[in-house]
């Protein structure tokens, strides 16, 4: 595996972001609020670097007859207009890395800048899987049982 970017044949300085996704147990809505830190033209390097960033996102559906916990690593390609190219497990949970290719496949990226121009990069996004609970999520009614 090459851990050195490259320009024109050239090693380069470079940045990887890891977004890495927490699936909440007992969700209500399968939409990730992305008010976190900007990754967006102002986190350069000295290369004039700016990686990939999420523009929206999704969490991954657990299989429906697991009670597994795990986490999947995937290395994704995002290409100058901002679509995934390739996503690929680096670190897998066998049973949910499914679950989470289908996911990231649905995300939307700004595409890596070099020089204020779009280019194809990588970003890593992690999945971690947390087995369901019997717990009543903040702000809903508990189920009766009879």
């Amino acid at each position: 595996m090459d851990l050195a970017a490259t320009f024109q044949g050239q090693a380069v300085d470079s940045t990887i972001t890891l977004n890495i996704l927490f699936n909440p147990a007992n969700m209500a809505s399968r939409s990730v609020d992305l008010n976190g830190p900007d990754l967006g033209p102002g986190a350069r390097n000295s290369q004039s670097f700016t990686p990939p960033h999420v523009r929206s996102a999704t969490y991954a559906s657990d299989p429906a007859t697991t009670l597994l916990s795990g986490a999947v690593a995937l290395d994704i390609r995002v290409d100058k207009f901002g679509r995934i190219r390739n996503a690929s497990a680096i670190f897998t949970t066998p049973s949910l890395t499914d679950a989470a290719i289908s996911a990231v496949k649905k995300w939307r990226f700004t595409p890596g800048l070099f020089h204020d121009s779009p280019i194809d990069s990588n970003t890593v996004v992690v999945f971690v899987f947390r087995p369901p609970t019997t717990t009543t999520p903040p702000g809903s009614s508990p189920v009766p049982i009879h």
